[in-house]
């Protein structure tokens, strides 16, 4: 793992996790390193990751093709024989993918959202990959986490300088909060990047 850290390759210590049938860590660990555009033996670590995805005949094939022509239904029949304790690592898995053949980040944000939410979602927004329509789109269609989609909204209204419409969000995001949904994480994310000019807007608007 200290090699790892310090530039080599994650393959070892995956393979250690695997060994030790630690496969949740093992598929968290690959993805991670995956992540790092510099990742060192990646074929290897994707090969281990569909291992541990138990990857059916054709799934790299089925990906292609939903990368041509991306629809709700065919993200939906992709996911669907997904065994539940691999549902999860396979979502995830294959929005990595279908990022890699190019898919839209507008699609890849419909596909991490819909059956359930990966933190792909939440990353696509702080990439600035995503306009506030698509994501206020998406909360028109959900009842119990508008207080997420409106803070991912605001997030990304923040992003392009627009603080008025950040702070309108916000209010909309807090007023629909609930005991298992809060848009606490955007308010984090947004005062980690304000200026202090922004940071007394938001005070003086009463937001956290």
């Amino acid at each position: 793992m200290r090699k790892w850290l310090k530039g080599g390759s994650a393959l070892p210590y995956i393979q250690l996790l695997v060994g030790d049938e630690r496969f949740a860590d093992a598929a968290a660990t690959s993805r991670l390193a995956l992540a790092d555009p510099n990742c060192l033996d990646r074929r290897d670590i994707e090969a281990v990751l569909d291992r541990l995805d138990r990857a059916p005949p054709g799934w790299e094939e089925t990906l292609q093709e939903l990368a041509r022509q991306p629809t709700l239904e065919g993200w939906e029949a992709l996911m669907r024989f997904s065994p539940g304790d691999l549902a999860y690592s396979r979502r995830r898995s294959a929005l990595r993918k279908l990022g890699g053949y190019g898919v839209d980040p507008d699609w890849l944000f419909r596909f991490a959202t819909h059956g359930g939410i990966t933190p792909e979602a939440i990353e696509l927004v702080e990439a600035g990959l995503l306009t506030p329509e698509t994501i206020l789109a998406r909360n028109e269609q959900s009842e119990s986490a508008q207080a997420f989609f409106l803070g991912l909204a605001a997030e990304a209204t923040f992003l392009r300088g627009d603080m008025l419409g950040t702070m309108r969000l916000l209010r909309q995001a807090y007023a629909r909060a609930n005991d298992g949904c809060s848009p606490d994480f955007a308010v984090a994310f947004i005062r980690e990047r304000a200026s202090d000019g922004q940071k007394a807007l938001l005070d003086k608007a009463g937001l956290p």
